[in-house]
C-alpha cells in the first residue's frame, strides 16, 4: 500500500510538471508571396491582444512576425492581381496555408 501511495504521488508530481512547463507565448510569423511584386492589401492579426492591421500595397515577399499567447486565435489574409500564397508559421513550424488566384486567406489557433 505505502509502495502505491509513493507510485502516485511520484506520477501526479511528473504531471505538474508536464503542465507547468508547457509554453505560454509562441512567435507567431506570417509569410505572402505571389506571382505579382505587390499585394493590393494585408490584413492580419498584429499582436496578441487581437488587433488588426490593414497594409496597402504591400511588396512581395512580405512576411510579420509577433509573439502571441496559447490559444489566441491568429489570420493573415491577402489581395493580389495574380496568385498569392499566404502562410502561417508558429515557432517555424507550418501550421497553416492558402494559394490562390487573388485572395488567400488562413487563420489557425496558438498551440
Amino acid at each position: 500500500m505505502k509502495f502505491l501511495r509513493v507510485v502516485i504521488s511520484l506520477a501526479v508530481m511528473a504531471a505538474v510538471v508536464v503542465i507547468g512547463c508547457q509554453k505560454d507565448q509562441y512567435t507567431v510569423e506570417y509569410r505572402v508571396s505571389g506571382k505579382s511584386s505587390t499585394a493590393f492589401a494585408i490584413d492580419y492579426v498584429s499582436n496578441s491582444a487581437g488587433d488588426t492591421t490593414l497594409t496597402i500595397n504591400a511588396a512581395l515577399p512580405w512576411t510579420y512576425s509577433f509573439s502571441a499567447d496559447r490559444g489566441d486565435t491568429v489570420y493573415v489574409r491577402a489581395w493580389c492581381s495574380d496568385s498569392v500564397n499566404a502562410k502561417i508559421y508558429i515557432d517555424g513550424d507550418l501550421k497553416a496555408q492558402d494559394w490562390d488566384e487573388s485572395v488567400a486567406e488562413v487563420r489557425c489557433v496558438v498551440e
